[in-house]
């Protein structure tokens, strides 16, 4: 073997030693790899300098730079400029180029001239045969290239241009990950990347704003983590994540509960989809607290319809039917006398005239339901408690309702003591106590007994939570009468489903007086209710608020 041959076997083996543990020690970082090739260039061919640049879209940008501790001066970053633009599009692989250069950059010709650059390699970098790079190696003796020299610079540039796509699939999978997040973000509605056993693996700032979590504490998190205790199924729940990752879409309400504590509803969606390469279930959801809000609205709406309906409903029913039936009766005895005066006996016209004053009184009681009903209905009754003893308000109905107790036989009795004072309207306290005793006589059988009693309480009705301090005063309104039957109890403070009975004198009624009572009872902030049984009479009660003490 000859001398030469054994430099250059030995030049060799340096070469693919230094390449073994270059290679070998790459970081994960393709930028400093690039760097330690381009040393390792420089170092190996023994030039003075090394540079590369890398090569897009026309640009050129540099990325590395190398410098032999043999060298004085240092590479003007202007100089990188001029020699890529002058030899950027060559189609040879490796170029030496010798004196005399030919570059216009002043500074670039300093340079050489002070180190003594006597030489320059340009060794390309491709990829894909597309160039993406240049390096460039300056000597400060001639050197002459050999076939193991080109091919050590092809492996250096082969090895380079796996960087260089290591960065370019690094960069677009940077600009797509930038992308996918700020995509992400810009939607407004909450959503959430689950994995098959249902833990967060991204949700954007949608979902951050929704519950009042950081996106750190959300990501590792479940759905549990968000629920409103007791008011989802959170088995179900799992099974609609299980059947969204088959493929199945789901559509459910979900009640949530902010980081401060709030309950809210939302809807969500799920859907199956792809996360960098994974297979997921992507969850969307939408806060519909207002659209809730606006549905009970709605139905509030709806309801003030219907009672509305109803209201009008009845109103017409009364005047079509029940005012139309004593009228009939005024008319009919009124054309009786007309048509057979002088041939009736005075007992007779007397008889005939009692039950003309009858109908007209029945007809005037029902006149002022109505009116004050309907002032009710359009707010037009006014509202002015007051503070007054009730058994003024039982003595007046009593002498107003004597001479109709009296007919019957029936005995009017009180039991309410005096001190009661409640704090209610005065005039409607009235109407109720006399609506309540006109039913009793009414409904009550001759020679029996209407009685009206009053006992302190603590809470609007029996068996209801007390109201703070305020005291109530419970009035019963009791008779021994027919009593009431079971499906017609049910009905009696129900304008849609008003009841009529006769009295057992055959007194006619609408049904009117006691949803007139129900409406003035609350309107002072109490109850009513009934207890009855049939063949042995009924109790009507309410309940006023006591004065303040």
């Amino acid at each position: 073997m000859t001398l030469q041959a054994e430099e250059s076997l030995n030049k060799n083996y340096i070469r693919l030693t230094r390449l073994h543990r270059t290679f070998t020690s790459f970081s994960p970082d393709p930028v400093s790899n690039i760097h330690q090739m381009i040393a390792l260039f420089g170092e190996l061919l023994g030039a003075s300098v090394c540079s590369y640049y890398r090569i897009a879209n026309g640009n050129s940008m540099p990325v590395a730079v190398w410098n032999s501790p043999l060298i004085t001066g240092s590479m003007p970053e202007s100089g990188y400029t001029d020699i890529v633009k002058q030899y950027k599009y060559q189609q040879q692989d490796f170029l030496v180029i010798n004196k005399p250069f030919a570059f216009s950059d002043a500074s670039l010709g300093q340079f050489i001239d002070q180190n003594g650059i006597t030489m320059i390699g340009v060794q390309t970098v491709k990829s894909n045969n597309k160039l993406v790079g240049l390096i460039t190696a300056f000597f400060t003796h001639n050197y002459l290239i050999h076939k193991e020299d080109i091919e050590f610079c092809n492996i250096i540039s082969a090895a380079t241009a796996v960087e260089e796509s290591r960065i370019s699939t690094q960069k677009a999978r940077e600009e797509s990950e930038l992308n996918y997040r700020e995509l992400f973000d810009f939607i407004t509605d909450a959503i959430y990347i689950l994995n098959p056993e249902g833990v967060f693996l991204d949700v954007n700032l949608g979902a951050t704003r929704m519950y009042g979590y950081s996106r750190n504490e959300l990501i590792g998190a479940t759905p549990e983590m968000l629920s409103a205790e007791g008011r989802n199924d959170l088995e179900m729940n799992r099974r609609y994540i299980e059947k969204a990752f088959m493929g199945e879409s789901q559509n459910f309400e979900w009640f949530g509960k902010r980081k401060n504590g709030e309950v809210f509803a939302k809807d969500v969606v799920l859907n199956r989809g792809r996360y960098f390469g994974k297979d997921v279930v992507i969850a969307i959801g939408r806060d519909i607290t207002e659209r809730k809000q606006a549905e009970d609205t709605l139905q509030e709406y709806n309801a003030e319809l219907k009672a509305t309906n109803a209201s009008k409903d009845k109103f017409f029913s009364i005047l079509a039917h029940d005012l139309k039936n004593p009228f009939q009766g005024l008319l009919g005895f009124i054309d009786l006398l007309v048509e057979d005066i002088d041939e009736l006996e005075k007992q007779q016209v007397k008889d005939y005239l009692q039950n003309i004053r009858s109908a007209s009184y029945q007809t005037y009681s029902l006149l002022e339901n109505l009116l004050e009903w309907s002032r009710i209905q359009t707010g037009r009754t006014p509202f002015q408690p007051t503070v007054f003893e009730l058994t003024g308000e039982i003595e007046e109905v009593f002498s107003l309702l004597g001479s109709n107790a009296l007919r019957k036989g029936i005995k009017l009795s009180s039991k309410v003591a005096k001190g009661f004072y409640v704090e209610a309207d005065r005039n409607m306290a009235h109407s109720i106590v006399q609506n309540l005793v006109s039913n009793a006589i009414k409904f009550s059988n001759s020679y029996g007994t209407v009685t009206v009693d009053a006992s302190q309480i603590d809470s609007p009705k029996p068996g209801t939570e007390p109201s703070g301090n305020r005291n109530w005063l419970k009035i019963d309104v009791l008779d021994n009468g027919v009593g009431i039957p079971d499906d017609v109890m049910a009905q009696l403070f129900k304008l849609d489903g008003q009841v009529s009975m006769v009295g057992t004198a055959n007194e006619p009624g609408t049904g009117l007086g006691l949803i007139l009572c129900k409406e003035m009872v609350e309107k002072n902030g109490g109850k009513i209710w009934v207890t009855s049984e049939q063949g042995r009479g009924s109790t009507f009660s309410f309940t006023l608020p006591l004065r303040d003490q």
